[in-house]
């Protein structure tokens, strides 16, 4: 397998398990990954 098809494919299904994650906390459901104390630091940009 290419890597560049590995990789787009790879990202595609982590976004697809985000917007799952995102519609199961919207509908009062628990999401299937827990966020972690390193992705809050990443979506404030205060990784080191």
């Amino acid at each position: 397998m290419h890597f560049l098809v590995f990789e787009t494919d790879s990202h595609r299904r982590c976004f697809t398990d985000a917007c799952k994650d995102a519609v199961a906390v919207l509908t009062g459901n628990e999401p299937r990954f827990q966020a972690t104390l390193w992705d809050d630091a990443c979506y404030q940009g205060r990784l080191d």
